[in-house]
């Protein structure tokens, strides 16, 4: 699920999720709206550069289900385009 290099949105909403399924606090989206509260996530390990996502192997494209309620921090990163 990672999008093809050089191509991004101009912006991405975002939000940080702190677990133990992973071991940390990570950035990520919503990919998907699930039954009740949960939804399917994506981590985003990396950075944004003019080329496109630079991607850091660990964690990136990572999927789960979390309960909406775990995350935080929601914002909206712009992004190059």
């Amino acid at each position: 699920m990672r999008p093809p290099s050089g191509v991004l949105p101009a912006a991405m909403s975002l939000c940080t999720i702190r677990t133990s399924q992973l071991g940390g606090s990570f950035t990520v989206s919503i990919v998907e709206t699930l039954a009740g509260n949960a939804v399917k996530v994506r981590v985003w390990y990396g950075r944004a550069t003019t080329q496109g996502w630079e991607a850091w192997k660990d964690w990136d494209g990572y999927t789960f289900q979390t309960d909406r309620t775990a995350l935080t921090n929601d914002r909206v990163m712009p992004l190059f385009k």
